[in-house]
């Protein structure tokens, strides 16, 4: 079955399908930038990649815009601005968020070593409230070591 188009509707298909070209370009060019600077400061605070890919990925599916349901969580890693002494101007800008999302999981990390998956509770529930009631595996932790450990194995 031909369909047949006339000369506006052809014209106007191709420039359609080259803004959809170009919008996934950019973001495939802009999600390997944003790799980049994860890679960069991995290797700055000593944390292993695929875990920072991990936390990103689970809190905010790599949207720098990306605003919690509280509000308050911002930006790729989720940075509550009302418990961390922040920036709010700057939560949004990938380079500030990444640098201080690592830097604040290296410090649980560093706290919790060498137990990963209580470091990764401490980050969705609080320090407090992780020592507190003493836990150890909340689901969200949970989630994000699952997808720590097939990246790490896959290298994806």
């Amino acid at each position: 079955m031909k369909v047949k188009c006339n000369p506006g509707e052809t014209i106007a298909i191709v420039v359609l399908v080259a803004a959809l070209i170009l919008v996934v370009c950019w973001e495939v060019a802009r999600g390997g930038e944003l790799q980049d600077m994860v890679r960069v400061a991995a290797v700055k605070h000593d944390v292993p990649y695929y875990l920072l890919e991990a936390v990103i990925f689970c809190e905010s599916g790599w949207e720098t815009n990306a605003v919690g349901d509280d509000g308050k969580s911002r930006g790729l890693f989720q940075i509550n601005v009302d418990v961390h002494n922040v920036d709010k101007a700057k939560i949004f800008d990938p380079a500030y968020n990444i640098e201080f999302g690592t830097k604040f999981l290296k410090e649980l990390l560093t706290r919790f070593s060498p137990d990963t998956l209580r470091a990764l509770t401490a980050w969705n529930f609080g320090v407090s409230k992780t020592l507190r009631y003493n836990l150890y595996v909340g689901n969200h932790a949970l989630k994000v070591w699952l997808r720590y450990e097939r990246s790490e194995k896959d290298g994806h």
